[in-house]
């Protein structure tokens, strides 16, 4: 099994080197890459205006190390009288290092539909929902709180870059490398290797190889892209893709 890791730093060096350290050959190459977001600086005033029992939402653990490290020597005041939610496990223990109070999260379905099933967030009406993400990405979390009744503001930690390939050279470089494997963790990077890498190459070498996404949704965006050999990893963390790179 060769592996094709396409999530961006630093995560995807270190899933290279669990898959490389069980005997496997994997390469990263990202497709996106992270900068600091443009609303850090109003963040700690925004958290301050919060009301009791109004929320808070981390949507990815990528805006978690961003604004811990923005707030490195100034460490944030995380009031005690609001709720914390965390879209799963691995971002919630990040969130926990930095902020002391119960922060929840879906046991299951760590995606926004797991999130949004929670029993705490069915009658959220009037209150106010601070959500921490990158620029971008899904408006299902937002849509769906404001339709429940919630006041949505967001706050970029972090924007997203797409990272510059010639996708002809790449396909033919990934091909010679003999990868049949490919890891993608976000609908905008299945999308972005879907339109790098050149028709020929798509469909003789791209959609024949054996995908692995982290959520039912994704698996049903490649099947509709054309890919018939899929797997779902548990969640997004690296333990878990790792898992279920071995289990194949």
């Amino acid at each position: 099994m060769v592996v094709l890791v396409t999530r961006p730093s630093p995560m995807g060096e270190e899933l290279v080197q669990f898959i490389q350290a069980h005997g496997h050959t994997a390469y990263h190459y990202p497709l996106i890459e992270f900068s600091q977001g443009r609303d850090l600086m109003e963040l700690s005033q925004r958290i301050t205006q919060m009301r009791e029992e109004d929320m808070i939402f981390v949507v990815s653990k990528t805006a978690i190390d961003y604004l811990a490290s923005f707030f490195k020597n100034n460490p944030l005041s995380w009031p005690p009288s609001i709720f914390y939610y965390a879209i799963g496990r691995n971002t919630a223990q990040a969130w926990q290092k930095i902020n002391p109070f119960k922060i929840r999260y879906p046991l299951n379905q760590e995606t926004s539909e797991g999130l949004l099933a929670l029993a705490n967030l069915q009658f959220i009406n009037k209150k106010t929902a601070l959500i921490l993400r990158g620029n971008g990405g899904r408006e299902l979390l937002g849509d769906r709180l404001k339709k429940r009744g919630a006041q949505i503001i967001y706050c970029e930690c972090y924007q997203r870059h797409p990272v510059h390939y010639d996708g002809a050279q790449k396909s033919i470089q990934w091909q010679r490398l003999k990868v049949d494997t490919v890891v993608v963790t976000s609908e905008e990077m299945l999308h972005r290797i879907y339109a790098l890498v050149p028709e020929e190459a798509r469909f003789a070498w791209l959609i024949k190889s054996r995908l692995i996404v982290v959520s039912a949704r994704l698996a049903n965006i490649a099947t509709h892209l054309g890919w018939h050999h899929i797997q779902i990893a548990e969640n997004a963390s690296n333990e878990s893709l790792l898992h279920t790179v071995l289990s194949i």
